[in-house]
Parts: structure tokens; C-alpha cells; sequence
């Protein structure tokens, strides 16, 4: 049997009363209109809950899946450019400079020809390569997830972290392929090592590969906490 409200009741009294005073009983039939409207309302109501629940569930789930960055390289912006015009000027390079000395320099020998396209290509395909050696190991941000993030906090403003809780939380070290892509890897402290002396961009490695941070801006965000020796 459908269930009444308190405002359902109020407006049946009413109708009851308004029919008496005409002189004409209430009939039986006459309360399907307000029981469908009643019933009507019901399943919107839980529709409506259904669907705040629901809601409010996936913007939990985006909450805790959120990324919190700890470090912003400074120089990642110049960094990308300057590997995608290396890349691109090399590249142009060596597809259209030797066609050019072939066809436009006819009187140049043969082996002239050769030497200036293998020493003009062999030049913008090595300072390329030189330059993505230096900067592969550029880390250009370290995220963490907001949970994650939420702990550091708390660990940050004790006076004596508990930094062995934290060994197994997840890094998203982001850095540049040799193309200029943005290329991420995920890691914890606990496949950090420190190199024992002081290279040259190289901070720490992890699972073979070296990463370069600016220890000032390490040393002032809670990353600290994971990456206490850089």
C-alpha cells in the first residue's frame, strides 16, 4: 500500500471537506490521481538520492586519484623546447642539406660532396645526441597522489618524521625522451641510491637510470621526506 506524507494527508482532508460542503460524497476512484502523484514523487525522490550518491562516489574517487605535484622543475618548459628544436633542425638537416650539395654544387667532386653532407650531418646528429645526454636525467615535476600527499603532511610537522613509513609510497617522476615526449616512471625511496660522489646532473638513481633535481626546491617542499639525501 502506497505511503502518505504528512502534506499528502493535509490535501486529501481538503478534498474530503471541499466535496461534503458541495454536497457530493468523495468517491473511491477519485484517490488514484493523488495516489499515482504520490507515488510519482517517491521514485523521483530515489532516483535523486541515487543519483547525489553516485555523484558524490565518483568525485570521492577523483579526489583520491588526484595528483598533488611536491617539485615543478623551474627550467622544464626551456628544456622541452630546446630538445624539439635540436630534433627537428637535425632532422631537416639531414634530409634536405644533402640533397642540396648534390644537385645544387656540380662542380664540386664527388668526395667533396661527400665529406661536406657527412661532416654537416655527422655535426647536427652529435650536438643533438650531446644535448639529450645532458638532459635526459632532467626531472621536470614529482607528483604523488592526494592521499599520499595527506601523509607527508602529517609526517612534515612532527618533530621527528617517521621517514620508514614512507619508503614504499608511489612517485610520478616525469622527464623528456629523446624526442621531446613527456616520459613517465613510477618509484618509491626504496629503489633510490645515492651516488657517494658529486656528478654532474645526477641527483640520485633509480631502476638504472639517473634523475637530476634542484636540491633548493627539494629541500624546501615535503619531498624532503622521500628523498632526504639529495
Amino acid at each position: 500500500a502506497p505511503r502518505f506524507n504528512s502534506s499528502d494527508m493535509l490535501i486529501v482532508r481538503s478534498i474530503g471537506r471541499a466535496a461534503v460542503s458541495r454536497g457530493s460524497p468523495l468517491k473511491t476512484g477519485s484517490f488514484t490521481p493523488l495516489v499515482q502523484r504520490a507515488n510519482l514523487g517517491t521514485s523521483f525522490q530515489q532516483q535523486n538520492l541515487r543519483w547525489q550518491s553516485t555523484t558524490s562516489t565518483d568525485q570521492e574517487s577523483k579526489d583520491a586519484s588526484a595528483q598533488i605535484a611536491l617539485y615543478d622543475s623551474p627550467l622544464k618548459r626551456s628544456v622541452r623546447v630546446l630538445k624539439v628544436l635540436s630534433v627537428n633542425s637535425a632532422t631537416l638537416t639531414m634530409a634536405l642539406l644533402p640533397p642540396s650539395i648534390f644537385i645544387g654544387r656540380e662542380d664540386l667532386p664527388l668526395a667533396g660532396k661527400l665529406a661536406i653532407s657527412v661532416t654537416v650531418c655527422g655535426f647536427a646528429g652529435l650536438t643533438t645526441a650531446v644535448l639529450h645526454w645532458v638532459t635526459k636525467s632532467y626531472v621536470r615535476s614529482i607528483t604523488v597522489s592526494a592521499e599520499d600527499y595527506a601523509q607527508l603532511e602529517v609526517e612534515a610537522m612532527k618533530e621527528t618524521p617517521n621517514t620508514d613509513s614512507l619508503l614504499d609510497m608511489q612517485m610520478t617522476v616525469e622527464t623528456l625522451n629523446f624526442f621531446g615526449f613527456k616520459k613517465q616512471v613510477q618509484l618509491t625511496p626504496r629503489d633510490v641510491v645515492y651516488p657517494t660522489d658529486n656528478p654532474a646532473f645526477r641527483s640520485f638513481q633509480a631502476k638504472d637510470n639517473w634523475y637530476f633535481v634542484h636540491d633548493n626546491l627539494v629541500h624546501d617542499s615535503v619531498l624532503r621526506l622521500l628523498l632526504p639525501r639529495v
